[in-house]
């Protein structure tokens, strides 16, 4: 569903009459950076919806606490050294700049990168396709 209105209210009040219409949805709320309130974007359970959920992600744990009802928390772990790796170099295997010494950059970005699945598919998506000062760089910043 995609929203032309600009204001949050508007927003809210679109969703609102679109989900009073459904038996079931999914709503998906990715990314999220503070808390919540789902009654002020348009998302009030009804108890006869009960074939309705709300999948939310978020890189901050205290953001899906309670005040957003949340049921089921499935956490993501660190990437062990070699997953990190890897996954790394899957993403960016296609990377017409990649050289001997860029893929050497690579592995010690993504091991600089803590292993952490968000922080690897950030700088991935920076230096795709970058030169090899770029990736220099980024390897000093991190």
């Amino acid at each position: 569903m995609l929203f032309h209105e600009t204001r949050v209210k508007a927003r809210a009040d679109r969703l609102k009459y679109r989900l009073r219409k459904e038996e079931k949805f999914l709503v998906v709320l990715d990314d999220v950076w503070k808390k919540l309130d789902l009654v002020d974007v348009g998302i009030a359970f009804e108890d006869d919806q009960k074939g309705c959920m709300i999948l939310s992600t978020s890189r901050f744990q205290d953001v899906l606490g309670n005040h957003m009802s949340l049921q089921k928390n499935f956490p993501v772990e660190l990437l062990s050294k070699d997953e990190a790796w890897d996954w790394f170099s899957k993403i960016v295997e296609d990377d017409s700049t990649m050289n001997s010494e860029t893929q050497l950059l690579a592995n010690q970005i993504a091991e600089e990168c803590g292993c952490l699945p968000t922080a690897i598919l950030t700088v991935e998506r920076a230096l795709k396709n970058k030169s090899l000062s770029s990736w220099k760089d980024a390897l000093r910043q991190l």
